[in-house]
C-alpha cells in the first residue's frame, strides 16, 4: 500500500506539474541547465506522457483506465499534459543497471495549490529559504515557483542541500543556443534519450579503469562534448526508433562500421524469399587498432584463453589476425515460404568475406560444410554456403522482399525479420514474448552517423500501443478462462 501510495502521488505530480505552452518551455531550460552543470549525468531525455496515453487510448483500458482517468480528472483544472517530463540519470550505474540518482523536472501551474492538495492527502512539506520539499517513500520532491523537481534519494545525505543545488543549477541557463543537450531535448518525439559519452566513460566501472592514466585521459578527451540521441515514436501500425550521433571528429575516427557499400554481400546471398536476414560490414583494422591501443588484453591472449579453433585461427592470422583472416563482410538469410498451416522448413544462404590469409581457413570450413545438399563456393572475396542448390545466386536475381524491407543491406549493419503468414504458436513463447503475435516485420539499419529500428504491426489501422494493449487484454482473458473454478 505504501508503494501504491507513493506511485499515486508521483503520478499526480507528473500530471499536475505542467503549464500552458506560452512560447519557450521554461522546464526545458531548467532541465538543460541542470544537466549541463552536473558532471555525472550519463543519460537524460524526456517523455511525452499525454501523447503516449492518448495513443494507447488509456481510458478504455479495463480498471487501469479508470484509475488513470480518476487521477487526471482530479487535477484537470491545473493540468496541461501537452508538456513533457524531463529526466536525468546520474552515474555511476550499478551492476544491475540502477543509476546512482534519478532526477525529473516538471512544470506546475500553481505551487500553493499543489502543496495544499498534497498536504490534505497527509504529506508534510518543509519550507526552505526558496522552496518547499517533502519525502514520499524515498522519493524527494522540491517545489519552487513553477518548477517541481523529483529526486530519488539514494546515497543522498542532506535532502534540503541536494534540492537547493538542483534548483540553483537549473537557474543558470549557462548553455549556448546550439548546445547539444538542448538540441536533443528539443526533439519532438514521444520518448527522447540522450547519452553523454564523457560522463558515461568517466563513471564506468569497467576495464577502462585498468588503463594507464594517460590512456584514460585520452579516452575522456575523445568523448568530450560527444552525445547520441535515441528517439521512440509510437505510430499507426509501427514503432519507430531512430538514433543519431553528435560526436567529436576524434570519436568518429574510432567508429568501426565500414564506409563501403554492401553490394558484394548482397550479390552472394541474393536469391530466394527470406524470412530473416543480417548483414555486417565492419572495418576490422579499426577494431584491431582500438584493441591494441586501449585494451589490456591482446587478441593472442584472448585466443589463448578461449583455446581450440579460435586460438588456431588467431595464430594463422599473424600480427593482424582479424583483418588478415577476414574482410569484415558477413551476410546471411534464412529462407522459406510457409505451408498452409503456417509452418515452414528453413533454408539459408551465407557469405563470409576473407582477407589475404583467410583462404586456408575458408577451405577448412568448406570441407566441414560440404555434405548432403549443402553447396559451398570459395573465391578471392570469400566463402559462400547454401543449404539448397535452388538458392544459389543467379544473374539479375535479387532477394524477394516486401516493399518496406527492400532497403536491406543499405547500411553496414542491416537486418530484418518477416513474420507475415507464419504460425507464431509453433515458437511456444511465454509471457510478454507473446507480443510477437502482433508483429509483421522488424528491420534494423545502422551506420556510423544514424540508425533506425522499425517494428511494423500486422494491424495498420490502429496505433501500435493500442494494438499491444488489446492483445494483452485478450491474452489475460484467455488465461483467466483456463482457470478451473
Amino acid at each position: 500500500m505504501k508503494t501504491l501510495s507513493a506511485l499515486s502521488i508521483t503520478i499526480i505530480i507528473l500530471f499536475s506539474c505542467s503549464k500552458k505552452n506560452n512560447g519557450e518551455d521554461s522546464t526545458l531550460n531548467s532541465a538543460t541547465s541542470f544537466i549541463n552543470e552536473t558532471k555525472n549525468i550519463n543519460v537524460f531525455g524526456k517523455i511525452k506522457i499525454q501523447s503516449i496515453l492518448n495513443k494507447a487510448e488509456y481510458q478504455k483500458i479495463p480498471k487501469i483506465g479508470l484509475i488513470l482517468s480518476s487521477v487526471i480528472n482530479e487535477f484537470k483544472n491545473t493540468i496541461d499534459l501537452n508538456k513533457p517530463i524531463y529526466y536525468a540519470l546520474e552515474g555511476p550505474f550499478e551492476q544491475n543497471g540502477k543509476p546512482n540518482t534519478i532526477y525529473a523536472f516538471v512544470e506546475i501551474t500553481n505551487s500553493d495549490s499543489l502543496i495544499k492538495n498534497l498536504t490534505q492527502k497527509g504529506y508534510d512539506f518543509n519550507k526552505s529559504k526558496h522552496f518547499y520539499y517533502t519525502e514520499i517513500d524515498k522519493i524527494n520532491i522540491g517545489i519552487s515557483n513553477n518548477l517541481a523537481v523529483i529526486m530519488t534519494n539514494q546515497n543522498k545525505k542532506n535532502t534540503e542541500l541536494e534540492l537547493h543545488n538542483i534548483f540553483e543549477k537549473s537557474k543558470k541557463n549557462s548553455f549556448e543556443k546550439d548546445n547539444k543537450i538542448a538540441k536533443i531535448l528539443r526533439s519532438n518525439d514521444d520518448v527522447v534519450i540522450g547519452i553523454n559519452y564523457k560522463s558515461l566513460y568517466s563513471t564506468a566501472n569497467t576495464e577502462i579503469n585498468k588503463l594507464s592514466k594517460e590512456k584514460q585521459k585520452e579516452l575522456i578527451e575523445i568523448t568530450e562534448n560527444s552525445f547520441s540521441k535515441i528517439t521512440v515514436n509510437f505510430n499507426k501500425g509501427e514503432v519507430k526508433i531512430l538514433t543519431e550521433n553528435y560526436i567529436s571528429n576524434k570519436f568518429k575516427d574510432l567508429l568501426f562500421l565500414s564506409e563501403n557499400n554492401s553490394s558484394q554481400i548482397l550479390s552472394k546471398i541474393g536469391n530466394g524469399s527470406p524470412r530473416m536476414g543480417l548483414i555486417l560490414n565492419l572495418d576490422l583494422r579499426k577494431i584491431e587498432n582500438f584493441i591494441t591501443k586501449y585494451s589490456n588484453t591482446s587478441l593472442s591472449e584472448i585466443g589463448e584463453e578461449i583455446g581450440g579453433p579460435i586460438q588456431m585461427a588467431i595464430m594463422m592470422g599473424g600480427d593482424k589476425p582479424l583483418s588478415n583472416l577476414f574482410s569484415g563482410e558477413f551476410g546471411a538469410v534464412l529462407l522459406g515460404e510457409p505451408k498452409n498451416d503456417g509452418t515452414f522448413i528453413p533454408d539459408f544462404n551465407m557469405f563470409l568475406g576473407i582477407g589475404k590469409k583467410g583462404k586456408p581457413l575458408a577451405e577448412m570450413a568448406q570441407s566441414f560444410f560440404s555434405n548432403g545438399t549443402m553447396k559451398t563456393q570459395i573465391d578471392a572475396k570469400g566463402i559462400s554456403c547454401y543449404s539448397s542448390e535452388k538458392n544459389l545466386p543467379k544473374l539479375h536475381s535479387n532477394l524477394n522482399l516486401p516493399d518496406n524491407l527492400k532497403d536491406f543491406g543499405s547500411k553496414p549493419i542491416s537486418g530484418f525479420i518477416y513474420l507475415k503468414d507464419m504460425d507464431i504458436s509453433s515458437f511456444e513463447l511465454n509471457g510478454g514474448m507473446k507480443i510477437i503475435n502482433i508483429i509483421e516485420s522488424l528491420k534494423i539499419n545502422i551506420d556510423n552517423q544514424k540508425g533506425e529500428i522499425i517494428i511494423n504491426a500486422k494491424d495498420k489501422s490502429k496505433n501500435i500501443l493500442k494494438t499491444s494493449i488489446d492483445f494483452y487484454q485478450k491474452e489475460l482473458e484467455t488465461q483467466i478462462n483456463k482457470i478451473g473454478i
